[in-house]
C-alpha cells in the first residue's frame, strides 16, 4: 500500500475531488477487472470488526448514458430514496500489486447535475442494479461492497475537500485506513484461494 499512499500524496487536489480505490486484478496495461467472487466467505462481519463501524444497506439502480450516471439509491433500513445525476471525469489512475490482488486508484472529478439534465430515454449505454453495503468511516471516507448476482466489488471512496494538497492529519487518517484495507485484502487473498 505504500505505492498507493505515495500516489495519493502527488495528486493535484485542484483538478479532482474524489479518489476511488478498487480491489481486483490487472488484465492488461489499461484493463482492470474489479469483479471478485468471495464465494461463501462472509466478509461483512470481517469489515465491520476490522474498521470498527456499522454498515448501511442500499438497493441501487444505476443508469449510464455516455459519461453521465443517474443513481437511484433506496435505503433498506429506513425506506428513503435518493436520486443523483453525476458526470465523472477520470483525471489519472495508478495500478499497484498487493499480494494476489491488484489495487486500482482512480482520481476523478465528479460534478453533480440536475436530475432534469439526464437523458430521458430507454437508450442507456448500461443499466445495472445491485445491493450496496456502505461503511461510513467518517464524512469523507467510506468502504463500499457492491453485491451483484454473480460477483462482488470492494472499494474505498475518499472525497477530497482540499484544493491544494491533503492536510497532514487527514493524510495520516487515510494512510491508517489504507493499512487496514491492505490487511483486509491480504486476509481475503489467503482465505479465498
Amino acid at each position: 500500500m505504500d505505492e498507493i499512499k505515495q500516489y495519493i500524496n502527488t495528486l493535484p487536489c485542484n483538478k479532482g475531488n474524489k479518489i476511488i480505490i478498487l480491489v481486483g486484478n490487472r488484465i492488461e496495461d489499461k484493463i482492470f477487472n474489479c469483479k471478485r467472487d468471495y464465494g461463501n466467505f462472509n466478509i461483512i462481519p470481517l469489515i465491520t470488526s476490522l474498521f470498527e463501524t456499522r454498515y448501511r444497506l442500499y438497493q441501487i439502480d444505476e443508469y449510464f448514458h455516455l459519461d453521465s450516471k443517474l443513481e437511484i439509491t433506496n435505503s433498506l433500513q429506513n425506506k428513503i430514496q435518493n436520486k443523483a445525476h453525476t458526470i465523472n471525469k477520470l483525471i489519472q489512475y495508478n495500478i499497484q500489486n498487493i499480494g494476489n490482488s491488484d489495487i486500482l486508484a482512480k482520481f476523478i472529478k465528479e460534478d453533480k447535475h440536475s436530475l432534469i439534465d439526464f437523458v430521458c430515454s430507454d437508450n442507456y449505454n448500461h443499466l445495472q442494479n445491485f445491493t450496496r453495503i456502505i461503511w461510513n468511516l467518517n464524512k469523507e471516507v467510506k468502504i463500499h461492497l457492491d453485491i451483484f448476482k454473480e460477483y462482488q466489488q470492494l472499494y474505498l471512496v475518499i472525497n477530497l475537500k482540499e484544493n491544494v494538497k491533503i492536510i497532514p492529519e487527514r493524510k495520516k487518517y487515510i494512510d491508517d485506513i489504507l493499512d487496514l484495507l491492505g490487511k483486509l485484502i491480504s486476509y481475503l487473498d489467503l482465505n479465498n484461494d
